[in-house]
């Protein structure tokens, strides 16, 4: 349900194959942000609902069902926060 996501180590190497020089990494953190933002905990609130209205049509919905409501407990529990992010900085090749 969304786009492949890669190790640190992975995105580094393809910065790297991709023949750029004096590169630098800096990581982006979201460590500073209440992980109980109740517009936050409501947009995922949402999101779940939304992917378990298209999942209908399954044959095994209570599978993703049990899902659901596994993650909205942790959420419940433990807040959400943004993924970290990792920040290139780099040149081309002259």
């Amino acid at each position: 349900f969304h786009r492949e996501t890669y190790k640190k180590s992975q995105l580094m190497e393809m910065v790297e194959r991709a023949g750029f020089i004096d590169y630098k990494y800096f990581d982006i953190i979201d460590g500073d942000s209440d992980p109980f933002d109740e517009e936050r905990m409501k947009y995922f609130a949402n999101a779940i609902e939304k992917y378990l209205q298209k999942a209908e049509a399954l044959q095994n919905i209570s599978f993703l069902e049990k899902k659901a409501k596994e993650l909205r407990d942790r959420i419940d529990r433990v807040g959400i926060r943004w993924a970290p992010v990792m920040l290139a900085v780099c040149r081309k090749k002259p």
